[in-house]
């Protein structure tokens, strides 16, 4: 059976990924410990659904191992999927982190994490964009199922360009125009030596940003997305058009993502209180 253009795409970036993680480790050592470890590890950078829909590839791969014979059994059908309580977003950063985040890195990368701050993208949207997507006449970015990028629906999402986001593109272009006549297939961002910027690459660095300018230990590319969602909802953006910027199917998808953290809880709770304590009176008990 000839497997779909987005398999095609989505499941050489899955195996890719294992690859890497478990580098030097050979295919018969990998046992149903070593699958709970790296499914931790993607659940700290990406959602549960998503790690869940990798695995489904990861578990198909071991069974074809054994028909090829490389192994003889697999534990991979043994881990269980992340269940809906595992579906929490990381905290938001606040506009002044985000500020400190930003200025703390090299042009390269402040260009394209800006680009997700501003979007709302995933990691990979950025990462794969290509000219030929940004719609200059409509003012407007189209981003589809593409290489290194997981849409479950396969559909286009369409977003409007920002009156910063143009400028920023415009610049990029302009710049790529004079240095090598850019093509429309073209990569948008590229790094400090003129490349496609790799995933690993700018979740590994984001990371460290992360921990030298604002002390966080966890944390990488995603929470921008998560950031920028969040910080758009609580300016009064409502959750249908939050929806519709992240590009989620369903609207329990956006709830996940604005899950807000407790210390935003606590601050709005003080801000809103029905009925401040310093406007209660009443007689001490027994007067």
């Amino acid at each position: 059976m000839k497997k779909s253009k987005y398999s095609q795409y989505f499941e050489p970036l899955v195996l890719n990924d294992m690859c890497r993680y478990f580098q030097g480790v050979k295919i018969q050592e990998i046992g149903l410990l070593e699958l709970e470890k790296y499914q931790a590890h993607l659940n700290e950078q990406i959602l549960g659904q998503t790690v869940n829909r990798r695995f489904n590839t990861i578990r198909h791969f071991f069974r074809k191992c054994i028909d090829w014979g490389y192994i003889e059994q697999t534990s991979a059908d043994k881990l269980r999927n992340l269940k809906p309580t595992n579906l929490k977003a990381k905290r938001a950063l606040s506009r002044e982190e985000l500020i400190a985040f930003l200025r703390g890195s090299v042009p390269w990368l402040r260009d394209i994490l800006w680009f997700i701050v501003e979007t709302g993208v995933r990691r990979n949207q950025a990462i794969y964009l290509r000219w030929s997507a940004v719609d200059w006449i409509n003012n407007q970015i189209h981003l589809e199922s593409s290489e290194g990028f997981e849409n479950k629906d396969r559909k286009v999402h369409t977003l409007p360009m920002t009156k910063d986001l143009r400028i920023l593109l415009s610049n990029l272009h302009e710049r790529a125009r004079k240095a090598f006549k850019a093509k429309p297939n073209d990569f948008v961002f590229l790094d400090n030596r003129g490349e496609k910027i790799r995933s690993d690459r700018l979740t590994h660095e984001a990371k460290k940003l992360l921990k030298r300018t604002l002390g966080l230990e966890s944390g990488a590319v995603h929470i921008l997305r998560h950031t920028s969602l969040t910080l758009r909802h609580r300016e009064g953006v409502s959750l249908d058009t939050v929806r519709q910027i992240a590009g989620h199917a369903n609207i329990r998808t956006t709830q996940i993502y604005l899950q807000s953290d407790g210390e935003h809880l606590r601050k709005e709770m003080n801000r809103t209180s029905p009925l401040p304590l310093q406007l209660v009176k009443w007689e001490e008990a027994g007067t």
